[in-house]
Formats: structure tokens, sequence, C-alpha cells
């Protein structure tokens, strides 16, 4: 059963290019972030309370806000370079620069977390189990991403039938 293509003349296609033609899906993953984490970092710098309630036992938070937001930036930068990597290269410092945010504050909100099971000061976070969980889940993400293969390029439908002789 053939599938239905949309035909466009020639020249148009050449515009309207895959991302993954150059990019990989690691690279895609990388560009991606990085556009998220970029734009955390503006948050931070641009409002220092963006980043959700101020306690002592986060320690992430003892930076100030321009140092935080300065992290995430270059961090982010790091990622959207690695993107655009030269075929060939290796993206490890994008991957390296993604984490390590995310394990900074997940093992802050963790750290909040425990001294609020212990009496006393500091007080400490209630729902620093919370914060854990969704930036160690990041972290793990990321992980387990900078570890998967580049897939190959990625093939036209229309220059994959040519090969195979139909249409």
């Amino acid at each position: 059963m053939k599938r239905a293509r949309l035909h466009l003349p020639e020249h148009p296609r050449r515009w309207f290019k895959h991302p993954s033609a150059h990019l990989g899906r690691r690279g895609g993953v990388l560009l991606i972030l990085g556009v998220i984490w970029f734009f955390i970092g503006i948050s931070t710098v641009t409002d220092p309370y963006a980043g959700g309630s101020h306690t002592l036992g986060l320690f992430h938070q003892m930076l100030p806000s321009w140092l935080r937001g300065t992290l995430w930036i270059g961090t982010a930068l790091l990622a959207l370079a690695s993107a655009w990597r030269v075929a060939g290269r290796r993206d490890d410092w994008g991957y390296m620069g993604l984490i390590l945010m995310p394990v900074v504050w997940a093992m802050s909100y963790l750290w909040a977390w425990l001294i609020h099971l212990v009496p006393g000061p500091p007080d400490g976070d209630p729902s620093g189990w919370l914060g854990f969980v969704v930036w160690g889940t990041v972290t793990v993400l990321v992980y387990t991403i900078s570890g998967w293969p580049e897939t190959p390029k990625f093939v036209p439908p229309e220059t994959e039938a040519a090969a195979h002789g139909s249409d």
C-alpha cells in the first residue's frame, strides 16, 4: 500500500531540511535543553525570586542570583555550542554542562529536606523532597540521554525509495 506524499516543487524542499540532517538526535536534545537552561538563567538574573521559596537550607540560594543565573546561562551556551559541533566531534562537554545545574539543585533540595527532618535550626524545607524528585529526574534523564549513541543521519523518504528502486 502506497503512502500519500505531499509533492512540493524541488526548490522549496531545499529550504526545509529536517533538523536532524545536521544536529542528530543528541544535538537536538542539547539544543532544546540548552534553550531551556538559557531562559532559566535569564529568569534567575532578572527575577531572583523566580526560583520559588527561599529557605536557609537551600544552599544553591546562598549564591547571589546573578551568579546562579550566569551558571545556568554558561552551561546553556556550552550545550548550544556542542549541539552545533562539527560532524564526528564528541558532544560530551555539552552534556556535562547540562547535568551540572540540575545536580546542584537536586542535592540542594535533598539537603534542605533532610535538615527539615532534624529538629532545630536551620529550618530546612518541608517540600524539599519534591524539588529533589523533580531535579533528580531531570539529572537522570540528561545522564541517560548522554549515553545514547547517535542515530544514523536522516534519510528523506524519496531518497530511500529511489535507492530501493520503487516510488
